[in-house]
């Protein structure tokens, strides 16, 4: 919908908007301080632990030897990140590759924090290196007019971090312990990372989202053609 919906009137459609966008940044800047953890453990073959609450999942896939982290949430304090290591119960020195999905802030702002603590190698696209080396983010596109608000609305910086690996297509995770490969899927942002894991998980990093049991492309997309 471009205007307001049925039965309610500009004025009333504008102030929900504004309310709407003021929670927005409220939530998202609860998550970088105090942030409280909820994590989901590895059942069966599933060796993936999430851990939700830094307003975006992150993920530690176990590998032969360690983890490997992926994503790193907006709480970008050094205890906040500590205090998510201890709740998914990973002493950071376990981490030895932190893998970028994409460059938004909701995934990275917590990175800094995490790369230092741990002294994990950072992957992540080619094209986002930049953006992810001055502390920017890749463009958020929002679609229709509640995603192109919230995308408005949304922090665009976070401490730079300088990527150790950069992938063009395919990285294989052979050599961190695992079997699986990072892949390249562009869509929600140019530069955006999948992991497929052998078994059978994919980590998406919002390139579809869960809508009513199917799934769907959601608000933010750079370029839904991909």
């Amino acid at each position: 919908q471009r205007g307001p919906p049925s039965g309610i009137g500009e004025e009333e459609w504008g102030m929900r908007r504004f309310v709407l966008g003021l929670a927005v940044v409220a939530v998202l800047a609860a998550c970088g301080h105090g942030a409280r953890f909820v994590v989901s453990r590895p059942v069966g073959e599933n060796r993936v632990i999430t851990v939700s609450g830094a307003a975006s999942n992150v993920y530690f896939i176990e590998a032969d030897r360690g983890y490997v982290m992926v994503a790193a949430g907006m709480a970008a304090g050094v205890e906040e990140v500590r205090t998510l290591f201890s709740a998914a119960g990973i002493e950071p020195a376990e981490v030895t590759l932190i893998v970028v999905t994409h460059v938004h802030p909701d995934h990275v702002a917590g990175l800094f924090a995490a790369k230092e603590l741990s002294g994990a190698k950072v992957l992540c696209h080619r094209s986002a290196a930049q953006r992810l080396g001055t502390g920017r983010s890749e463009p958020i596109v929002g679609h229709g007019p509640m995603g192109a608000f919230i995308a408005a609305v949304c922090p665009k910086n976070f401490k730079a971090v300088a990527p150790d690996i950069l992938v063009d297509d395919d990285f294989s995770l052979e050599e961190y312990g695992m079997e699986g490969a990072v892949v390249h899927g562009p869509g929600h942002t140019s530069g955006s990372l999948m992991i497929v894991l052998s078994s059978g998980e994919v980590l998406v990093g919002d390139q579809v989202r869960g809508v009513n049991a199917e799934l769907s492309l959601g608000q933010f997309c750079e370029d839904r053609s991909l």
